[in-house]
């Protein structure tokens, strides 16, 4: 793994966003048959040629599986995977340049658009196997590193605080916003979002959307000024608060600590 003298301290390094309110079940753990998530934007220096997304499962027990998966495009596609064994892990490999969200900051390219942010896209993944399993998953690029304990739909939740990051504040191209992602599990499920900071479209704005299953709404801060180094803002604390359960994500596009 290669870093440079900045520390990467990329916050998308999560679990689950914390809940403000569990269900009341049995048992919640990180294990299951059923997982829902996406990869959040990374910075990529080389374009993303050479960077990948990662898909770890393992099980205690023997067991198949598949994974459905969704591109930017609207392909949807299928792996199957077996676990032979007790503890074995299923490692599988994606393109970032087809199922990594967009950022409005492209890798410094800001995109009039602003790319997936605050839009209901379909860029997801789902794991369904037999048995129990763990699903962790893992975005890297050439000076980032991050991973990703997956919750299974079993110990989500419906209302929620946002764990973010401050932006990453540098003049010129490398401002890099705060963020979360929400993916929805079941279809039309409302979807309520109390910012706490300015969002790259609908600033401290209200957002009331609707996702269906595997639909996921990217949310960005606002970067301040695009020529300055002030602080940037933060969407830690933001609320979400659903009609059905959602998982949700949150982290920083990409973190810097001078070392």
């Amino acid at each position: 793994m290669k870093f440079s003298t900045k520390l990467i301290v990329f916050i998308q390094i999560l679990v689950l966003v914390v809940f403000a309110e569990v269900k009341s079940q049995n048992k919640i753990d990180n294990s299951g048959t059923e997982f829902y998530f996406t990869f959040m934007p990374n910075w990529h220096n080389t374009a993303k040629s050479g960077d990948d997304l990662y898909v770890f499962i393992s099980g205690k027990e023997i067991t198949n599986g598949v994974i459905e998966y969704t591109d930017r495009n609207g392909n949807e596609r299928t792996r199957n995977f077996s676990i032979g064994f007790s503890g074995q892990i299923i490692t599988e490999r994606f393109n970032p340049q087809q199922y990594e969200l967009v950022s409005h900051n492209d890798s410094g390219n800001f995109l009039n658009n602003g790319g997936d942010n605050e839009r209901v896209v379909e860029t997801s993944f789902k794991v369904t196997s037999e048995k129990d399993v763990t699903v962790v998953i893992h975005n890297e690029a050439q000076y980032t590193s991050d991973a990703c304990l997956v919750y299974p739909s079993d110990a989500l939740g419906q209302n929620y605080f946002v764990f973010s990051y401050e932006s990453n504040v540098v003049a010129g191209s490398s401002n890099t916003p705060s963020q979360f992602v929400i993916v929805g599990t079941q279809d039309s499920t409302s979807v309520t979002i109390d910012p706490t900071a300015q969002t790259n479209r609908n600033g401290r704005n209200r957002q009331n959307i609707i996702l269906n299953e595997g639909e996921v709404y990217l949310v960005q801060a606002k970067i301040r000024n695009i020529n300055s180094t002030n602080g940037g803002y933060d969407l830690t604390g933001t609320r979400v608060v659903t009609d059905k359960p959602v998982a949700v994500f949150g982290g920083v596009f990409w973190g810097t600590a001078n070392g």
